[in-house]
């Protein structure tokens, strides 16, 4: 979601800004620097989502907190991916997985 939100700022940003009308080779290269950096930025941030979804789905049926997980998963993805390679989802006596 936040990369079409920045995707739409941007653009937003270049059509409806107000501009000194320069039409120099340097503002044109600017403007398409920032597109092109807050789409790879975009990119990497639904990896990231993509990757913490996998984990809360990995520990969906093992977890005690699955309301938290997947709230940490939404708000602060590359936070909750650290906290689930440190503290991953482990099997118990009773053939279920703990925290």
């Amino acid at each position: 979601m936040s990369f079409l939100f920045q995707l739409l700022y941007i653009s937003k940003e270049i059509i409806f800004k107000q501009e000194k009308k320069e039409n120099s080779l340097g503002a044109n290269l600017n403007r398409l620097f920032k597109i092109i950096v807050m789409g790879i930025m975009g990119i990497i941030n639904l990896i990231l989502c993509l990757i913490a979804f996998y984990f809360v789905y990995k520990c969906w049926y093992i977890s005690n907190n699955i309301f938290l997980d997947f709230i940490s998963a939404c708000c602060c993805s590359l936070c909750y991916i650290a906290y689930r390679l440190a503290v991953p989802c482990i099997e118990n006596n009773y053939g279920g997985e703990l925290n």
